[in-house]
């Protein structure tokens, strides 16, 4: 192929690039929403990015297909308006998974008990946080009937009793997880360069975990009809004034993020280091032209 072929070539692919990068940039713009509420949905961005949707199109509909719509709401339980008003107001006002990683935070981290727990190292604040338990523990410790069913006990035996002991068998493995996760967050991500160890470990409040899942979850509610425009706009706006009153910048509120996942829901967010670095490096990051607050 001579070389006037292979400029013709060169011009056509740049013209491509550019018609590609033009229709891009239309698309963000019809599908984009005013500064304000751009920014009240970055909050969720992380989300966004990680289950695949364009982090720079703000809009309140998802455009996720329907079968991953339901399944992502499956895991929280969500089958109508009820279930949807019920959990995203709780996230709104990080009372979701929060209270879980505060307590594991004060009563292990701080007190430098990082290290295998048994039973008797449960305090009773952490055992009596019921609706956060009730969601850790929904597809792995059955109903006290279904327990009986799959564990048939003589009459005599406190049935109840039996099944509580097997549900803080369960706690302590999940704990034993969020302490592993902890200390996986602080080396995965002061070994990429994504954030400092010190950063990591400076974090006390894990809200962002709950108030960062509001606009995403608030997404998805409203696209199944599960919320209205209006609820669905009062839960994000809430969860983003009470994020950025928190914290003071996009990086402080995604570090406290994944820290809070690690502290609550036991996973360490080494998955989601694409996504930070997308975000907090790459110049084409939605966040670079958002201010946080």
């Amino acid at each position: 192929m001579n070389d006037n072929n292979n400029d013709r070539l060169l011009r056509g692919g740049d013209h491509m690039a550019s018609l590609f990068s033009g229709a891009t940039r239309e698309f963000e713009t019809k599908n984009s929403v005013s500064e304000e509420r751009r920014r009240q949905l970055a909050f969720g961005s992380i989300l966004m990015h990680r289950f695949g949707e364009s982090s720079r199109v703000f809009k309140l509909s998802s455009g996720l297909p329907l079968n991953e719509l339901m399944s992502l709401l499956y895991r929280y339980k969500i089958d109508d308006s009820e279930d949807a008003r019920k959990m995203v107001k709780k996230l709104s006002q990080a009372d979701y998974f929060t209270p879980l990683a505060n307590e594991v935070f004060d009563y292990f981290v701080k007190t430098d008990k990082l290290k295998p727990l048994s039973l008797g190292d449960l305090p009773k604040s952490i055992v009596g946080l019921e609706h956060t338990w009730e969601f850790s523990l929904q597809e792995t410790i059955p109903t006290t009937e279904q327990y009986i069913k799959l564990n048939p006990v003589a009459p005599h035996e406190d049935t109840t009793f039996v099944w509580h002991v097997y549900a803080q068998k369960y706690m302590v493995a999940h704990l034993n997880d969020c302490i592993d996760a902890y200390k996986e967050n602080i080396r995965f991500f002061d070994e990429q360069s994504i954030f400092t160890a010190e950063e990591l470990a400076n974090v006390t409040d894990f809200s962002a975990y709950d108030l960062g899942r509001v606009a995403y979850i608030s997404k998805l509610n409203f696209h199944l009809g599960y919320l209205d425009e209006k609820d669905a706009w009062d839960y994000i706006e809430t969860a983003a004034k009470t994020a950025s009153e928190k914290y003071e910048n996009w990086r402080q509120y995604l570090c406290a993020y994944i820290m809070g996942r690690s502290l609550s829901a036991g996973k360490d967010a080494t998955d989601f280091g694409g996504a930070l670095s997308f975000l907090l490096e790459d110049e084409e990051s939605p966040l670079k032209d958002i201010s946080f607050r």
